[in-house]
């Protein structure tokens, strides 16, 4: 994008004209859509009051919206319910079409300690946290093996995730603190069966 605007010679008003009707996706229209039920409060006022400067995050819409969010056992199953909510916001069936209940991209998160010394494990070791954006797509079932049955009784999907960028960081900081007080054999640093040992993070791109 921003080599187009060099290369184009226009200048910076006339760009900035365009901008959002331009793409560098060579496909007619880009099929992603921002996941209602993960956005995070400012994602959903920067879309939702476009038209305000300011972009508030405490309209009742987005109040609305967020508390639905954390209601795990009846999450939005159609952008449907979400217009429902915004009937009155300017261009409310233009926004509506920018989300939808799913997500196809996610980041993947997870901490480890390496070189750790046996015999004195709460010294510490070389600590790594890798971030990795993966694309989830459904994939075929494993020859040979059963399909997993979900709560429902139906067959689970069996899912594919594909690498498609990836980070690597110094420092295990997905490990949390332990207080003095708490800590156990069971939870110290580079014990294969510690929980923070396993602690991981999976968050949907928006």
């Amino acid at each position: 994008m921003i080599q187009f605007f060099y290369t184009s010679r226009m200048s910076y008003d006339d760009f900035s004209k365009i901008i959002d009707r331009i793409t560098v996706d060579g496909r007619q229209r880009i099929t992603g859509r921002i996941n209602i039920n993960t956005a995070p409060s400012e994602v959903l006022a920067a879309v939702l009051n476009a038209e305000s400067p300011s972009c508030p995050d405490g309209d009742a819409p987005i109040e609305e919206i967020v508390a639905k969010q954390s209601d795990i056992e009846d999450p939005f199953r159609s952008t449907g319910q979400l217009g429902n909510m915004i009937p009155d916001l300017e261009n409310a069936s233009l926004k509506r079409l920018l989300f939808g209940v799913r997500s196809r991209l996610y980041r993947l998160e997870a901490s480890a300690l390496t070189n750790v010394d046996p015999t004195n494990p709460t010294s510490g070791g070389i600590g790594q946290t890798l971030s990795v954006l993966v694309s989830r797509q459904q994939g075929t079932p494993i020859r040979g093996q059963p399909p997993r049955i979900g709560p429902s009784g139906k067959p689970l999907p069996t899912w594919t995730l594909r690498p498609l960028d990836w980070q690597k960081e110094g420092g295990a900081r997905l490990f949390r603190n332990v207080p003095k007080e708490e800590e156990d054999e069971d939870n110290l640093p580079g014990n294969p069966d510690s929980q923070d040992e396993q602690d991981h993070d999976a968050a949907p791109i928006r």
